[in-house]
């Protein structure tokens, strides 16, 4: 059975999004199903639409998502069905400066790189500068 879900889908920047059903692909080994509780749209979104963040369209955006896991590929181990999740549609790569460092020992938290400001992850914003590497 196919999935279908409604979305804002953005054509060409500068444009109006489109309100469209969408078909999904069937689960992937490695993929996570979402139904996602509440999204918002942040400046990237914006950079986006305006054109000076360039990502291949269409492109559903509302990237900064949380909700509840439906449905895991065969393949995840780590999560399952039920758990709750918040997601991020810039992937981190953990190869630069940027990379995650040791838990901070006074909140107990993980400190996580700027997949945004990563070259390897991130398309190139125009006018933009691959950053120089340095020890955090």
């Amino acid at each position: 059975m196919t999935l279908h879900y409604r979305a804002a889908v953005l054509h060409r920047p500068h444009s109006p999004l489109q309100i469209e059903t969408i078909a999904a692909a069937p689960l992937a080994p490695l993929d996570v199903l979402v139904r996602v509780r509440a999204a918002g749209l942040c400046h990237t979104d914006l950079e986006v639409i305006d054109g000076s963040l360039r990502y291949p369209m269409p492109i559903v955006l509302g990237h900064e998502a949380a909700g509840v896991i439906e449905e895991v590929g065969p393949a995840v181990r780590r999560l399952k069905k039920g758990d709750h999740v918040i997601l991020s549609w810039n992937p981190h790569c953990g190869h630069c400066y940027l990379r995650p460092q040791p838990p901070d020992p006074v909140r107990g938290l993980s400190r996580q790189g700027r997949a945004g400001r990563c070259s390897s992850t991130a398309p190139p914003r125009r006018g933009a500068r691959a950053a120089k590497s340095s020890s955090i």
